[in-house]
Order: structure tokens, then C-alpha cells, then sequence
């Protein structure tokens, strides 16, 4: 299990780390690989990318031993089978690839698939996030080279994501573009020429403003995003039309990045339709094409790109006996209630869709709604049994947690995916599911669980306390441990996946949720009528009393 527990526990760094640099827990990089039998300092961190990096001539074995897996003779086939599987963890990349393009008959695709068992994803990936951090760290000698030649052989975006910030880093280092990244601009693979594009910007900006024109109009939509992002980001709005392009035909698995980007951007502009897709992600871009021409030119990038926080804080109540109302209202900075709607019974869990948007479990009335600030229902999906969490998945699909069921809806309302959860200890009082495609279930009896795309237990730690069984809400946060409030304690804890304590804080009140803040903060909902934001010492530094039972509080 250690290499699931080690793949969480670094995954999540790459979506969008909640931590600064002085934050990285590199004795936790160092302990994975070491954890392997790999080394972990210096130079030697460089093999184990170039091990994982497909030469031309192993490209070209790969695809003559595939090209076998199709004989007639069962010996060949065979024999393909285990040429495939000497190639080592280089032939991953190359797998994932061929499966995600090409189509194969049954036996073809299980040879392939026993293949890929061989080396597990959550290993290779763990080890190429942790040496891409360290790499980063140490910036050993000739670190760029490798870099870009294994980053477009990368098949995972949060580990492409992770291994782009070490190159980003390395980029840095020269006081004038390096030569070999400027020849990468030019390259025929989209994810060299992304990759050297987004460095440059990043380390030079305005700099390299004609180096990278010709890749304003590139056609691939990785290169659209990753220098569209950077341009943003950096404040320059040449970026937008590139990330509005990219959303039309990119992936869906990297459609939430580029939605962050642009809600951050518009704000409460941003248009109030939902990601629907693939299919449809032309028409869902010729939304956000119209918002570009109607207030592009009143943008200003380097106030609302750079701040992941409007500083609003959307906060759900219940009223318990005669105490409250059911209520969902949003805090302004200075505490003023920017706007508020009669909420239903029990709104257990809610998520910020975007501006005018909300995603809620409500409790008792069994169902999830999409909801706009006015409280007017734009979608419902009823469940037959208590929903305790939801989430808006990158494909538009929903995800919902209940008392014993994990459930993925489409926009329909049907299920994609239906999974009873069998917990040894307690119902399940709140879940999540991670951008992998696995789980994280943790139950009223404070065990916390790691699951599989198919609901299988990968790995499961004690709290040490009891989270609140109606919608006790963990986090899973940007370096993959988990953020629980522990109500039985009064204390947020986070913890990792060997079930060690790393940092607690003490609550005044029974904490029921917790969410990590980009300033390394500490948002709690309290039990007792009231929102705390604590700081990384676990002292109070803002606090708001609420009429009603709270039971989420998030900012944005």
C-alpha cells in the first residue's frame, strides 16, 4: 500500500498548491524514493527520469512488438507479450498513450492492459512527482535536457503539471533565455514546445514576447493552454483568446485548470453556464468568447489572475430548534452580507461553482441542486437515500456521496457509476472523489479511507476522534493529506496517509468542516454558531458568529 499512500500524498501538489515554496516537504520526497530503494539527491535524480523517457529506438520496439500482439500464432503473440513487459516502467507512458488513441480486439487489449499491471501508475507517478520536486531543489547540472525530453511523455496533467514548475524553476536560473528552449519553441512535439513556452514567459515575460508569436496561433491545444496560463498570469490578455480556444478542444481532464484560470479572471461576469463536456465544449467556449468581447477591455490581469481569493466567504446554516434559519449567505471582507436566500433543510455541503453558481447536498430533502445566489434551482438530481456530499466533476458529471452509496450522475440525472460502500467502521459521513478518478470516504467512526476508481479499499488510517456524522467534511489538500475536523476532540488535524499527525490546531466550538486557504490558513465551521479562520500556529485570527448551525463555510 505504500505506493498509493505515497502517490496521494504527493498527486495533489500539482493541482494548485495551497503551499508556498518554503512549504515543500521535500523529507517527504526524499522518504518516497527511498521508500523504493532510489536515490534522492543530487545528479542520480536525473536517471530516473531518463529511465522513464521513451528513446526513438524504444518507441520503435514498442510499436514493432504491438504490431506482434495481432499474429495469428498464439507462440508470437506470447512472445510480444513478454518483450513488452522486459522494456520496463519506460513502456507506461507509451501504453497509456496507444490505449487512449487506438481501438484493439479483446485479447490484443488484455495483453496490453496485463502489460501496464506490471507498473503501476500510482508508483511511477509518485516517484516522478517526488524526484521533479527534488530536481527542482538541487537543480543538478544538466536538468533542463532531460526535463524536456521526458515531459511530453508525461500522460498524467497533475505530474505533467509538477514536472512543468522544475523546468519553470531551472528556466530561471539564466539571466537570459537558454538557447535549448528557444530550439524547443520550434520542436514537432506540442508538449516540448508548451513546455519551453510556458518556462520563457514565466522566466523572462515581456522578454520573449517575439520568441513566442509564432505560438500564438499553434493549433495544439495543449500549447494554447500552457502559454495562454502563463500569459495570464502573468498579466499579459493575449493569454485569454489562447485559453478559450484551448477549453473548445482540450481534454476534459484538463478543463477544470483552465476554468480556475478564468473564473479567477471574470469573476461575477463569468458566464453562468456548466462545463458540459467534450462534445459540447465548442459551443460552452463561444460562452466565454462573448464574455472576452464584452468586457475584455475593462480587465485588469494583474489584480484579478494573480488573487485565487475575492475574499467572500459563502457560509450554509440550519436552524435547530427555534434557534437560526435554514440560510446560505455570503460574507463581504468587512463582514457585510453581500447577498443571502432561505436555504433548505440541511444543506450538509456546497461548492462554489464559479460566480453565481452553487452546488448543494441537501440533507433532507434528498436531493443536490445547482443554485444561483438567488436561490433559484437551475438543476436537481433527487437520491433515494441522504446525501451528505457533492462535487462537480471536470466532465460536468456529479459526484454524491450518501450514507452507504458513492454515486456519479450525469446531467440527466442517471447514474455512471453506483458503488456501496461496505465501511468496517461507521456509515459514511462525508467523501470526495480526486481528480484520478479515486476516493476518499471517511466514516462516523473516524476511519478514513482510500478507494479505487472501482470503489476497492487501497488504504485506510484512523483519526484518532470521530468526525460529525451528518456531513463532517475532510479536505484532501494540495500535498494529498487530509485535512479532518474532529469534533470529538475539538480539533482540526491533518494528517498523512500513514496516519501521523502533522499539524492540529485546538477549536473553541465542534468543528464540522475545514478547508485549507491559500495563505496557508485554516477555515473551520463550528457546531456552536460559529466560522473561524485560524493561522498556521492554530491562532484565531477572524471569526464570524452565525444564527443558524453552521455546517460549510468557503471562500472565494
Amino acid at each position: 500500500m505504500r505506493s498509493c499512500a505515497s502517490f496521494l500524498a504527493l498527486l495533489f501538489t500539482a493541482v494548485a498548491s495551497a503551499q508556498t515554496p518554503g512549504d515543500n516537504d521535500f523529507a517527504a520526497d526524499e522518504a518516497v524514493l527511498k521508500g523504493y530503494g532510489l536515490p534522492a539527491k543530487g545528479e542520480p535524480l536525473l536517471n530516473l527520469l531518463r529511465e522513464r523517457t521513451p528513446s526513438a529506438e524504444i518507441t520503435a520496439e514498442f510499436q514493432a512488438h504491438v504490431k506482434r500482439l495481432k499474429s495469428p500464432a498464439f507462440l508470437e503473440r506470447s512472445q510480444a507479450t513478454e518483450r513488452l513487459l522486459k522494456l520496463g516502467p519506460v513502456v507506461r507512458p507509451l501504453l497509456e498513450s496507444l490505449l487512449i488513441e487506438a481501438n484493439f480486439d479483446l485479447e490484443t487489449m488484455r495483453r496490453l492492459r496485463h502489460v501496464l499491471e506490471y507498473f503501476p501508475a500510482e508508483k511511477d507517478l509518485a516517484i516522478v512527482a517526488s524526484a521533479s520536486r527534488l530536481i527542482a531543489r538541487d537543480k543538478p547540472e544538466g536538468s533542463l535536457p532531460v526535463l524536456l525530453d521526458f515531459v511530453p511523455h508525461v500522460t498524467h496533467e497533475y505530474v505533467r503539471q509538477e514536472v512543468q514548475r522544475t523546468i519553470n524553476v531551472i528556466a530561471a536560473l539564466d539571466k537570459k533565455p537558454s538557447p535549448l528552449l528557444l530550439e524547443s519553441l520550434k520542436d514537432a512535439n506540442p508538449g516540448r514546445r508548451a513546455a519551453a513556452a510556458e518556462a520563457l514567459v514565466r522566466a523572462f515575460g515581456d522578454g520573449v514576447k517575439d520568441e513566442i508569436a509564432p505560438l500564438m496561433k499553434d493549433t495544439n491545444s495543449l500549447v494554447r493552454y500552457q502559454l495562454g496560463a502563463a500569459l495570464v498570469e502573468s498579466g499579459d490578455k493575449a493569454g485569454l483568446p489562447l485559453l478559450i480556444a484551448a477549453l473548445a478542444d482540450g481534454p476534459p481532464e484538463r478543463a477544470d485548470f483552465t476554468l480556475d484560470l478564468l473564473y479567477r479572471v471574470a469573476g461575477d461576469n463569468a458566464p453562468s453556464e456548466y462545463y458540459p463536456g467534450k462534445a459540447k465544449a465548442p459551443q460552452y467556449a463561444a460562452k466565454w468568447q462573448g464574455w472576452l468581447d464584452k468586457h475584455g477591455a475593462k480587465l485588469d490581469l494583474k489584480k484579478s489572475a494573480t488573487q485565487p481569493y475575492l475574499g467572500f466567504t459563502v457560509i450554509t446554516t440550519t436552524a435547530i430548534g427555534a434557534k437560526g434559519q435554514n440560510k446560505i449567505f455570503e460574507l463581504a471582507a468587512d463582514k457585510s452580507v453581500r447577498w443571502e436566500f432561505a436555504g433548505p433543510r440541511y444543506p450538509v455541503d456546497i461548492h462554489i461553482l464559479g460566480p453565481n453558481r452553487l452546488l448543494m447536498a441537501e440533507y433532507t430533502d434528498r436531493r443536490v441542486t445547482e443554485r444561483n445566489f438567488k436561490g433559484e434551482i437551475l438543476w436537481q438530481v433527487q437520491v433515494a437515500s441522504y446525501p451528505l456530499s457533492c462535487q462537480r466533476l471536470p466532465n460536468g458529471h456529479t459526484f454524491i456521496a450518501t450514507r452507504q452509496q458513492l454515486l456519479i450522475v450525469d446531467r440527466d440525472g442517471k447514474d455512471v457509476f453506483n458503488h456501496f460502500f461496505q465501511g468496517i467502521n461507521g456509515s459514511i459521513a462525508s467523501a470526495t472523489r480526486l481528480r484520478n478518478g479515486q476516493f476518499v470516504v471517511v466514516t462516523s467512526g473516524g476511519r478514513c479511507s482510500l478507494l479505487d476508481q472501482k470503489g476497492a479499499e487501497l488504504k485506510t488510517i484512523a483519526l484518532g476522534g470521530n468526525v460529525y456524522p451528518t456531513g463532517g467534511g475532510i479536505e484532501v489538500l494540495p500535498n494529498g493529506r487530509i485535512l479532518a475536523p474532529i469534533y470529538t476532540r475539538n480539533a482540526v488535524v491533518e494528517f498523512d496517509w500513514n496516519g501521523n499527525q502533522l499539524w492540529s490546531a485546538n477549536v473553541t466550538g465542534t468543528p464540522v468542516f475545514a478547508t485549507r486557504l491559500s495563505n496557508g490558513h485554516t477555515l473551520v465551521a463550528c457546531l456552536n454558531y460559529r466560522i473561524v479562520e485560524l493561522d498556521q500556529n492554530g491562532k484565531e485570527v477572524w471569526s464570524f458568529q452565525t444564527e443558524g448551525r453552521p455546517f460549510r463555510a468557503r471562500r472565494r
